[in-house]
């Protein structure tokens, strides 16, 4: 057990880095024109600026739901098949079939892809996942021998409604202009937070500790994980709140509504400046000091690229 712990937590670390690698050149390659002189180092330390400047509290909800979430349903996955071969009473191959269920519901991922496109709120929508989640635990505790179905179920219900729709808006809860950083920070947080669950559920696991008791070893993993998930659904009604109190809702509006805005599409804020339609968006960029050529989404506009 120890071993393959440790092999895990290797390979988490070994996303982190390739996950910030990836950030830096996602960050960079849209604004090499403009900063040809300037360090990977000075533009890191610039980034980080920006980012700290700029963040609301709708990214920080959105970071802790998304790191809690992907903490539970990686380490319940990969310790699943023993949790119900100990406590249901299920073949290890059977246990592996049934705890598998949980990835074979992303089938429908593209259907709630295309609900999510129709309704927006994608806020609802992950909050509705980490809700799931939560009741499915809820529902093996109270009966573990027979719910082992029903908690593979939950699980991958929860799991299709929530990794879409979370992959879909790390963009759209970036800061502007620091999408690639807001993102890499996201994926840091995620592969970390994995890596620590998993030793600390390697910890409760302890068969040293629990040698004459294995039972009590797997319910004290399925508690760890229920106050996990009870976290994520305060973090997740913590991120509907953030999101109705922002400027933009950019979590509320449907895509089809929200390509239209004018600061969604690309548009140069010259142009936007002619048509009158975003002044409020200047202003508000000009009074944090953000050069006029900048975009919301997308960071210097072609007019300033060129």
């Amino acid at each position: 057990m120890s071993k393959t712990i440790w092999i895990a937590v290797g390979i988490s670390m070994a996303s982190v880095v390739t996950s910030c690698i990836q950030a830096m050149v996602d960050e960079n390659e849209h604004l090499d024109d403009i900063y040809q002189d300037e360090s990977k180092w000075e533009t890191s330390k610039r980034k980080a600026s920006d980012f700290i400047v700029k963040v609301g509290a709708v990214y920080w909800f959105f970071a802790a739901t998304y790191l809690l979430v992907f903490c539970i349903i990686t380490t319940l996955t990969g310790n699943g098949a023993g949790l119900l071969a100990s406590l249901a009473g299920f073949s290890e191959k059977n246990a592996i079939w049934v705890i598998g269920t949980v990835y074979y519901f992303s089938l429908v991922i593209p259907l709630v892809n295309f609900l999510v496109y129709l309704t927006g709120r994608r806020d609802y929508w992950m909050t509705a996942g980490t809700l799931v989640i939560m009741t499915g635990l809820i529902a093996y505790l109270s009966s573990m021998a027979v719910q082992a179905y029903l908690l593979t179920i939950l699980i991958g219900l929860g799991f299709v409604l929530f990794d879409p729709t979370a992959s879909n808006s790390m963009s759209l809860v970036a800061p502007p202009g620091t999408r690639g950083f807001a993102t890499g920070l996201l994926k840091f947080l995620r592969y970390t937070g994995t890596g620590t669950v998993a030793l600390i559920v390697g910890g409760v696991l302890d068969q040293e500790r629990y040698s004459m008791m294995d039972s009590v070893a797997w319910k004290h993993m399925i508690i760890f994980f229920l106050v996990l998930a009870v976290v994520a659904v305060v973090t997740s009604l913590g991120m509907v709140w953030a999101n109705y109190y922002s400027r933009d809702r950019l979590l509320s509006v449907p895509e089809e509504q929200r390509k239209k805005r004018p600061w969604e599409v690309g548009q140069d804020v010259e142009e936007l400046q002619d048509s009158g339609e975003s002044n409020w968006l200047i202003q508000s960029f000009s009074s944090r000091g953000v050069p006029m050529g900048y975009d919301s989404i997308n960071g210097f506009s072609r007019t300033e690229q060129r």
